[in-house]
């Protein structure tokens, strides 16, 4: 309203003069513009398909045929995308090791443990996992071959299954996984407030600038 407004009072007065507007003024004005008219649409249109899509994920239709390329996107996420991969990690690290503790199969338990993570990605790597322990493979390779865990996560896996130490390294890996999910978590919400105000700062600062060159070259278009 701001932009629209006042500025395009600003515009009227200086097309009366025939002069034109200072380029910052210019270009607030016209985003302003295509916010109100462009991209205020654009931006319900978007609210209301991630709502739709967001329905649809609780009741089962997306998982099924999107789950897995929606996972691997919210992992390329600068910052989330780590907080969320460690997440995981560490629910799949715990159910594993509660599973087998428990005297369950370790290929069934690794198609479980991929369950209870909630991500389809770490589900389908989990399967996978499964099959080829179930061919013989070592269950470190097997999930280092999924390309959905960390590297220094399936080697401490490797070496605790070869010196007959597996449980207590899944232990370990899911502490470790839970505590670090737990700073990063906190680390990550900490820097929204400050992000959100340097924008918004920005924005305001811009806005100011882009008001006061017209009334500060108003005085030279009367002489």
């Amino acid at each position: 309203i701001f932009v629209t407004q006042v500025m395009g009072q600003f515009e009227e007065v200086f097309s009366s003069f025939g002069r034109e507007l200072p380029a910052l003024t210019r270009g607030v004005l016209f985003a302003g513009r295509w916010m109100t008219g462009v991209g205020l649409p654009i931006m319900v249109l978007l609210l209301v398909v991630l709502v739709v899509v967001a329905l649809l994920s609780r009741l089962g239709y997306l998982r099924q045929r999107l789950g897995v390329p929606l996972e691997r996107i919210k992992l390329a996420l600068p910052i989330l995308g780590v907080v969320f991969q460690t997440v995981n990690s560490a629910r799949f690290f715990r159910a594993l090791s509660m599973l087998l503790e428990h005297g369950v199969p370790i290929v069934e338990s690794l198609h479980l443990a991929g369950l209870a993570t909630g991500s389809s990605l770490m589900a389908e790597a989990a399967q996978g996992a499964a099959e080829a322990v179930a061919g013989g493979e070592e269950i470190g390779a097997a999930l280092k071959q999924s390309g959905v865990f960390r590297r220094t996560h399936t080697w401490v896996l490797l070496q605790g299954e070869r010196t007959q130490h597996f449980p207590g390294a899944l232990d370990r890996l899911a502490a470790n996984c839970e505590r670090e999910a737990a700073v990063l978590e906190k680390h990550s919400l900490s820097l929204v407030g400050p992000m959100a105000i340097a924008f918004c700062g920005i924005l305001v600062a811009i806005g100011v600038v882009a008001c006061f060159l017209p009334i500060f070259q108003f005085p030279g278009m009367l002489h």
